[in-house]
């Protein structure tokens, strides 16, 4: 398909392809089958209901599951935008985004990450609920966003759960909407439900809105949390440093691998101040002259004890 096509897929419509591309083209599945082996989006792909099977999804453009209760696709690579709506599930072996997976909803399938992942829907606005995933891979690319609007899990703001294996790296950023500006309130967006390993390698609020907070966070084998302690302008460079070394800043912070937790001291961060020295060019020629100094009270000294060996006297 290439160009302006429309393809409804409804009712008791049966669509089954070993090989289907589109390149700018609209298809939507409604109450119908689309049973394909190998499916190349490029335009917009909307699933509200009915059956999809595809076991090679390559998706260019943008892919919207709206409510089907199982979509069925084994390999999914993702170089667009995937959107998955609270109600639906995608089930397979391997899910590759390397673009952006956003929405809420449910993928029973490993998630590699190599892109972005917005929690919760953008278009409406939906915080509430979860994104549940079986298994997550985060590459050193990946990048999570949690927005919230209020204090409380799954009503406030949108939690990401694993439920088998989970390995963390590279960012996490989270950002407060609608003016919400807390103090000393506590965030937990991430929930682990088996294994957890890994740290991410960088954690920020995200620079939207006037107030930026520090803040500290919480590695534990149950959940990823944070605690923001207190608001700042996104002009303030205000730093503090924890036990292990982790830095945290109105700005973002470094994640430590050393440990499971950070927390922050609340003081400024100290530097040492290194002792004086002398420059080189100075330093250099004082040397040599004691080199050559020792060398001539060496030979001196020598010339002495020959002598006295050989029974003369000096006077």
């Amino acid at each position: 398909m290439n160009g302006s096509i429309q393809i409804i897929v409804d009712t008791t419509a049966i669509l089954n392809a070993n090989n289907i591309s589109t390149d700018g083209d609209s298809l939507i599945v409604s109450q119908g089958s689309f049973v394909v082996d190998y499916f190349s989006n490029s335009g917009n792909f909307n699933v509200y209901s009915g059956t999809v099977q595809i076991t090679n999804f390559f998706n260019y453009g943008n892919f919207n599951l709206k409510s089907i209760d199982d979509a069925a696709i084994s390999y999914f690579t993702n170089f667009g935008v995937a959107s998955i709506s609270q109600s639906a599930s995608i089930t397979g072996n391997r899910f590759t985004n390397d673009g952006t997976l956003q929405g809420l909803g449910t993928v029973q399938s490993t998630l590699l990450n190599n892109g972005t992942i917005l929690l919760g829907a953008r278009n409406p606005v939906v915080f509430s609920g979860s994104l549940t995933v079986s298994n997550l891979i985060l590459t050193a690319t990946s990048l999570i966003n949690t927005p919230i609007k209020e204090v409380n899990p799954q009503s406030d703001y949108p939690q990401l759960i694993i439920t088998q294996d989970a390995h963390l790296d590279g960012n996490y950023t989270f950002s407060f909407l609608q003016g919400y500006t807390p103090n000393a309130a506590s965030f937990t967006p991430i929930l682990f439900q088996r294994t957890q390993s890994g740290y991410f390698a960088y954690i920020e609020q995200s620079k939207e809105g006037t107030t930026h907070h520090l803040f500290s966070f919480l590695y534990t084998s149950t959940s990823f949390s944070f605690t923001t302690l207190s608001s700042t302008t996104p002009s303030l460079e205000t730093s503090s440093t924890t036990s292990d070394k982790t830095l945290i800043t109105s700005e973002g912070a470094q994640s430590s691998s050393s440990g499971n937790s950070a927390s922050t001291s609340g003081l400024p961060t100290s530097h040492e101040d290194p002792q004086p020295s002398l420059p080189a060019y100075i330093l250099g020629p004082i040397i040599a002259v004691g080199l050559l100094v020792g060398l001539i009270i060496l030979g001196y000294a020598f010339k002495i004890a020959w002598k006295s060996n050989d029974g003369c006297v000096i006077n």
